[in-house]
Parts: structure tokens; sequence; C-alpha cells
């Protein structure tokens, strides 16, 4: 569902389709309250999540994102104007190969808790 004029809230029952591996939501002008949508992934396997450009979404990266630890695979959040620092969690994210959180406005530091992510190969980048 990438590049289209879809607007309106990411729904919270994402998580309800279990078998769901991959959720392209890139350029579209979706909003997330909180990125709330997130947190009902947790019983998804193999999980890639692409919601690149969508300025409607902002606000931080929730805590709650370590509690995909078994699922998420690959996180794109590019260009999403997405504030404040990084969670610690994200070091719970064990299968995480790849992370793309470039082009938000992202602050602090890196947690040595992103050390712990052995399988990943692709991080990082653009961050203030």
């Amino acid at each position: 569902m990438s590049s289209n004029y879809i607007s309106g809230f990411i729904p919270d029952t994402l998580g309800n389709l279990r078998n769901l591996e991959i959720l392209n939501l890139e350029v579209n002008n979706l909003a997330s309250s909180g990125m709330s949508f997130l947190s009902s992934l947790t019983n998804c396997r193999g999980l890639q999540v692409s919601f690149d450009g969508n300025p409607l979404i902002s606000g931080e990266l929730p805590v709650s994102i370590g509690n995909l630890s078994g699922s998420l695979e690959e996180l794109y959040v590019s260009a999403c104007n997405v504030k404040g620092s990084i969670p610690a969690e994200n070091g719970n994210l064990s299968r995480l190969i790849l992370i793309e959180i470039g082009d938000n406005e992202l602050t602090g530091i890196i947690p040595f808790t992103i050390g712990r992510l052995k399988d990943l190969q692709t991080s990082l980048s653009s961050i203030q």
C-alpha cells in the first residue's frame, strides 16, 4: 500500500493479522497516536515494517518496541518526524536485521544496548 494518497490513522489492530510478514505503508499521509500500532504486532513473526515518508506519524519511538523481540526483522521509519531519543529497548530486538530511522528529529546518544543486536546488518543512518 505504499506511495498512494492513503490518509487516516494506522489501526492498533494490525496485530490481529497473525500471519502478517510485510507491512509497507511508505509515502502516504498516515498518522498514529504515539506509534501505538507497533505494540499490536507482537504476535506476528518474521515481520518487516515500513512506514517511511509519513510525516503525520510523528511522536517518539515507543519503549514498547522492545516487545517485538521475537518478530521484528526490518523497521523503516525514515522521514516521519520522529522526535526524542532511541529507546534502549531497541536492544531487545534480537531478530532485527535492518533499522532505518534517518531524516527524523532524533536526539541524544545511540544506546549501548544496540550492541546486543548480533544479526544487525544496516542501521541508524542520518542521526543528528
